[in-house]
C-alpha cells in the first residue's frame, strides 16, 4: 500500500517551513539536514517506499520560489518507480505575496 502525504504551502513561506512540515509527516533519519542534497538521499535511501508526496495550495509565485524543490522531486520520481510526486496549485484573486517578492528584488 502506497503511503501518501500531503504537505501544505500555505503554511510555507521559507524552505525552513517545508523541512519542519515535511519531518512532522515523514519519518526521516536523525541525521537529515535541511537541505536539498539530504533530502534527495533521504528520498533515494532512507525513505520507505512506496511513497507519494503530494504539494497542496501553492501558489503560482511559490512555484518559483520553489522551482529547485520541484525540480528534486520530479527526478525522484523519474529515478525511483516507487516515489510519485504532484502537486496542485492555489488560484486566486488576490496578490501573491511570492510575486511581489520576485518583483522586489528586481
Amino acid at each position: 500500500m502506497k503511503n501518501t502525504i500531503q504537505i501544505d504551502f500555505s503554511d510555507i513561506h521559507e524552505y525552513i517551513d517545508f523541512y519542519t512540515q515535511l519531518k512532522q509527516k515523514l519519518a526521516l533519519p536523525d541525521y537529515f539536514g535541511d537541505n536539498l542534497d539530504a533530502l534527495y538521499d533521504s528520498l533515494t535511501g532512507d525513505v520507505e517506499m512506496p511513497l507519494q508526496i503530494e504539494f497542496i495550495e501553492i501558489s503560482p509565485g511559490q512555484i518559483m520560489k520553489f522551482k529547485e524543490l520541484i525540480f528534486l522531486m520530479e527526478d525522484v520520481e523519474d529515478y525511483l518507480d516507487e516515489f510519485t510526486f504532484g502537486y496542485s496549485v492555489k488560484l486566486s484573486d488576490e496578490i501573491d505575496p511570492f510575486w511581489e517578492e520576485d518583483w522586489e528584488e528586481e
